[in-house]
Order: C-alpha cells, then sequence, then structure tokens
C-alpha cells in the first residue's frame, strides 16, 4: 500500500454491489458496478470480497462467484481528491461519519492491508482447489499432463499394478511420466527387467 493513500468508508446504493456485466476490471477480473463507476471517474476503490466456486445446474460448468465482504460499504482513496466528487458518482449515497458533526471517518491503513491480505489469502484458496480439481478431472479423462504424473507418481516410486491389465499383481518402480496418461515403469521378470508403460489409474504407490 502506498504511503500517500488515504482510505475513506463509502455507503453504497442499494444494487450497486452486484457484478457489472460487460467488460471486466485493469486486471480482468469480474467487478461490481460501484467499482466501475468509481474506477471510470478516476477514483481508486477496494470493496473486500469473498471468493468460490459453484457448479452450473445445467452446463455442470464451474463458476466463480464473488461477493461483498461488508455488504453495503466499499472503501474510496480520496488522497488528492475532492470529497463531493465522489459523493456525486452514481451508486455512492454518502461518506460514513462517526457522528453527525464530525467529518468522513478514515479508515487505518493497517486495517486496509488485512483486509487486503484476507482476500488474497481466499483468491489463493480457490486457485489452488481448482487445480486440484481439474488434476482429478485429467486423470479421469486420462488427460493429465506430464508435471500430474511426476507429482501424482514421482519418479522411483514402488507401485503394484493394479485393475485391468496384463501385469495386474505385479510389482513395479516407476520412471517417469510418458504419453496419453501413461507412466513409464519397470518389473522385474524371472530373468529380466522389463520396461512398460501404464495407464496412470493402474498404479497404486505402496511404498
Amino acid at each position: 500500500m502506498a504511503v500517500n493513500e488515504q482510505w475513506y468508508v463509502i455507503r453504497c446504493a442499494p444494487g450497486s454491489q452486484r457484478n457489472a456485466s460487460g467488460q471486466t476490471g485493469k486486471l480482468g477480473e469480474p467487478e461490481s458496478m460501484i467499482e466501475r463507476t468509481l474506477r471510470n471517474e478516476g477514483f481508486s476503490v477496494f470493496m473486500p470480497t469473498v471468493h468460490y466456486e459453484v457448479r452450473h445446474n445445467r452446463t455442470k460448468k464451474w463458476i466463480e462467484r464473488r461477493y461483498p465482504l461488508l455488504t453495503g460499504y466499499a472503501f474510496v482513496d480520496m488522497a488528492g481528491r475532492n470529497f463531493e466528487d465522489a459523493r456525486q458518482v452514481e451508486g455512492v449515497m454518502c461518506f460514513l461519519r462517526r457522528s453527525r458533526t464530525s467529518g468522513p471517518y478514515r479508515m487505518p491503513s493497517h486495517d486496509i492491508a488485512v483486509m487486503r491480505a484476507v482476500e488474497e489469502e481466499n483468491r489463493n484458496l480457490i486457485y489452488t482447489q481448482r487445480a486440484e480439481r481439474e488434476a482429478r478431472e485429467r486423470k479421469a479423462l486420462h488427460l493429465t499432463t506430464r508435471k500430474d504424473r511426476e507429482k501424482i507418481m514421482p519418479k522411483d516410486t514402488i507401485a503394484m499394478i493394479c485393475g485391468r491389465n496384463p501385469f495386474a499383481g505385479l510389482i513395479a518402480r516407476v520412471l517417469g511420466p510418458s504419453s496419453r496418461g501413461k507412466v513409464k515403469a519397470v518389473i522385474e521378470t524371472l530373468d529380466s527387467l522389463v520396461e512398460i508403460d501404464i495407464p496412470l489409474e493402474n498404479l497404486e504407490a505402496v511404498a
């Protein structure tokens, strides 16, 4: 956070915190209508949000949802700006005050930093869960990447071959990822070592 930032609390008009349609914000992420109108007027705005993913009932696709953490409120950086200009922005009802006789309440920079950190932690959790889910889905569809297979079945893992496979029941040592969702492994026969390419789902780590 820049040292010259001066954050104040605004009361948002009903409905103004709904996600705006069409173009997204500066970072290509969803934004609310109040964020868009303030940004279009040159204001820096921070609206703490909670993110989570839901599955669409019809398309079954995962969709990221974004909701305000503080319903009805947002924060505007007023450094070098006129309060009346902000009040004229559509969706801004007023600035929060401690009392009728006091001026607009300035939010401590530390509190803004804490809320930003909490929001970032929440977003990172969403990204981690999404990556793990997509890896599981690729595995189920035999579309795992080499990186996925290296993580799921690292080199030198000792695994049992299972499922419908000619080598089911034998023990193999993983050599590394192969192609088309398979892993290269070596098994010991009576007279030699044999390298095979085996589907990831036919291996169960035992050591």
